[in-house]
């Protein structure tokens, strides 16, 4: 019903994904080591402080592969904890592979993935291997267990975009569709089969494949083609036939579908007055500096927005647009700086938009109006806003 309780500030950032590691336990998420590579790292959410507690960098898991060669090597998309046996599964999208590690020791244990992918690495005897006629995944998403799980088999559900643009595979075959596939995955062999799958209209980035009793749905979120002028589409198979039993187009993309299911006891409980924000919550510092005294030489900033969302600003623009916030009140300054952050593909993201979040609950009483420093310029917003004693 979007109600939020918390929220979780994180220095680096979040990418795609989130779990709790047990029932209203910490929290894993996706980030990025910032080292020059990004949205390779893992990192685990005290959920009561929300501090990072541990950081789990993929390239020390696979210091020794070839593939360190672009920004964007690794491209982690999912993540997911075996409470059982302390293990989680990541996905990594553009090195076309599942990956099962030990979290408490950092250890490999396996690899789904064409096999000829890792030849002539130190990971080749990670691979499993395939057991029987089997296709592989190229650019996958959304790498889940199922429940049904038998000693050493598990079933793993993976919706696979069939995608070979970032990181081509020689071995690609060149198929147009996309595919949700459910693999049985024996672990004391190292070995893989596949158990089935479910054909469906190329999707080349996010979407995901889900299992509802005898149903498989393929939820397909960015379609290469527009059909009759949409860009989703949701389709439900018998699991055991195949067959499609229902079919449907969504006007816009998005990211994946998940079945909800209302907590209408929870939700009839009252909120609490406000949000706890938890984490990095440092967000402005006191500026005394020249640039805030300045007279602004434009007035407006075409494309920036500016909306409260509890006691976060949220300022939006195009990637690197704003360098600096500054907040001048009639007592007090306070200057938010991205002016160090660097883009370093920007030829993929540079006319990206995003919602910065600011955090003002540190700021002192005081009616403030918004100036922004872009490409060297400073700019009157003519926004305004105060915070009260």
């Amino acid at each position: 019903m979007g109600r939020v309780y918390r929220e979780y500030l994180i220095p680096d950032g979040i990418h795609h994904d989130g779990c709790e590691m047990r029932p209203g336990g910490n929290i894993l998420s996706l980030s990025s080591s910032m080292d020059g590579h990004v949205e390779d790292t893992v990192i685990e959410i005290d959920r009561n402080t929300g501090k990072v507690v541990k950081r789990l960098y993929l390239r020390d898991v696979l210091s020794e592969h070839p593939y360190f060669d672009l920004l964007d090597w690794a491209h982690l998309n999912t993540v997911s904890y075996q409470p059982e046996e302390g293990t989680i599964l990541l996905c990594a999208r553009n090195l076309h592979s599942v990956f099962k590690i030990d979290w408490q020791t950092d250890k490999l244990i396996w690899i789904l993935c064409d096999t000829s992918f890792w030849e002539n690495t130190p990971y080749a005897d990670r691979v499993l291997s395939p057991k029987g006629e089997i296709s592989f995944c190229y650019q996958p998403h959304a790498a889940y267990f199922l429940a049904e799980q038998a000693g050493d088999n598990k079933t793993l559900i993976i919706y696979d975009n069939h995608w070979n643009k970032r990181r081509p595979v020689e071995s690609f075959d060149g198929d147009e569709k996309s595919y949700v596939r459910i693999y049985e995955i024996n672990e004391k062999e190292n070995t893989v089969q596949l158990q089935s799958s479910y054909q469906t209209t190329k999707s080349k980035i996010r979407s995901n494949g889900i299992v509802m009793g005898d149903h498989v749905f393929a939820m397909s979120g960015a379609l290469v083609d527009s059909i009759e002028g949409c860009q989703g589409r949701i389709t439900e198979f018998d699991r055991e036939s195949g067959e499609v039993l229902n079919d449907y187009l969504t006007k816009t993309n998005f990211y994946r579908a998940y079945p909800f299911f209302a907590d209408f006891a929870a939700l009839c409980q009252p909120m609490e007055e406000k949000a706890q924000i938890l984490g990095d919550k440092e967000g402005v510092e006191n500026h005394t500096g020249a640039e805030a005294k300045t007279i602004p030489e434009k007035e407006g900033l075409p494309g920036i927005g500016f909306e409260f969302y509890e006691d976060i600003l949220l300022v939006s623009g195009t990637d690197h647009q704003v360098q600096k916030i500054f907040f001048c009140g009639r007592h007090h300054r306070y200057l938010k700086d991205y002016s160090q952050t660097v883009q370093k593909n920007p030829a993929c993201f540079g006319n990206m938009k995003y919602s910065m979040p600011v955090p003002t609950a540190g700021l002192l009483p005081d009616h403030y109006q918004i100036y922004i420093q872009s490409n060297g310029l400073l700019y009157d917003t003519k926004k305004t806003f105060q915070i009260a004693g």
